[in-house]
């Protein structure tokens, strides 16, 4: 596990490459916290190196694959958490590919999100979240979210809610569809333009 003190507001931009599944919440200390786990791989500390470089209002964290693993090998083994301070995180920028990503109990002004995620889960997210990529998400919210923005080119979002007319969705994308389900009940079909 990387640890690393942080003492004033920060905008983070962190690039993990590719793995099994991301977990991103807020932290009560005044921490960033990187941790990596696989029931695969064996000694993750030589296979990957965390570089943290720090400026002013902004912190970039690197996961770097030392060894070369392909990404087919990580998204089949490595699962990495992030925790950020809560009283110090304002903005956070986040490069990766994942099968599975969890954002959960997380408070903060924006999360961007860029990249590849087969299912998303998202619970009591306070602050917005924006995805930005070129495949299909499957996003499950359960709690709060208090605003998402999916931007995608050339593919589709499916939402899975709890309640559906806790939320308003618009689709403003050009080639891009999206459905959204309400937990056991039919879905619902919109393209480009149309509004529910």
């Amino acid at each position: 596990e990387t640890v690393y003190d942080i003492d004033c507001n920060k905008h983070f931009d962190i690039r993990v490459g590719s793995a099994r599944k991301i977990c991103i919440c807020t932290c009560e200390d005044e921490k960033v916290h990187i941790k990596l786990q696989s029931d695969v791989l064996d000694n993750l500390n030589s296979l990957y190196k965390v570089k943290i470089d720090e400026r002013k209002n902004r912190l970039d964290i690197d996961c770097q694959n030392k060894k070369a693993l392909s990404g087919f090998e990580a998204e089949n083994a490595l699962d990495i958490m992030i925790m950020l301070p809560q009283d110090f995180t304002e903005q956070c920028e986040i490069d990766a590919s994942a099968k599975e990503l969890y954002i959960e109990n997380l408070k903060l002004k924006r999360l961007e999100y860029d990249g590849a995620a087969d299912l998303v889960y998202i619970k009591d997210v306070e602050g917005s979240l924006e995805f930005t990529g070129k495949t299909d998400y499957e996003i499950n919210i359960d709690g709060t979210c208090t605003q998402l923005d999916v931007n995608q080119w050339s593919a589709k979002a499916l939402i899975h809610v709890t309640d559906i007319n806790q939320y308003t969705f618009v689709n403003k994308g050009r080639k891009s569809d999206y459905s959204c389900k309400k937990f056991g009940q039919d879905s619902r079909y919109y393209r480009s333009g149309r509004h529910l």
